[in-house]
């Protein structure tokens, strides 16, 4: 049996009480309020939601069924997937400043318009990134 779940994202705000919590969701819209008996202290309590709300948005996109069929996470793995993760989002910002500095190149350097180097790189962005170079 499936049931769809609140999609996307959602965030832990502190409202102002030192039992009373919510998560909100994307849109700003009450997605669960926790009240809490008060036997932690309120920094205890806090991280506890907000590690709530990290592991809910690190699930964001798997279905309940694919993550009851995952068991235990191997913390290795995760940490590996993490750190992958973190070095893709560096070759990623890394791309965008290089091909930002090509499409200034091509923009701004006449002399490459119409060589094949020139060619080459402007078919590259448009086929890659969609620029009208």
């Amino acid at each position: 049996m499936s049931t769809t779940h609140t999609p996307g994202r959602v965030t832990f705000r502190e409202d102002g009480d030192a039992n009373h919590w919510s998560m909100l969701t994307e849109d700003g819209k009450w997605w669960l309020a926790l009240l809490h008996n008060g036997e932690q202290t309120a920094p205890q309590q806090i991280e506890r939601f907000r590690r709530l709300a990290a592991c809910w948005n690190a699930c964001d996109g798997l279905t309940t069924e694919q993550l009851e069929r995952c068991g235990t996470l191997d913390r290795a793995s995760v940490s590996r997937n993490v750190a992958t993760q973190r070095h893709i989002e560096s070759l990623t910002a890394q791309r965008d400043v290089l091909v930002a500095a090509a499409i200034t190149a091509l923009a701004e350097c006449a002399d490459l318009i119409g060589t094949p180097a020139g060619d080459a790189l402007q078919a590259a962005i448009a086929k890659k990134f969609g620029s009208d170079t």
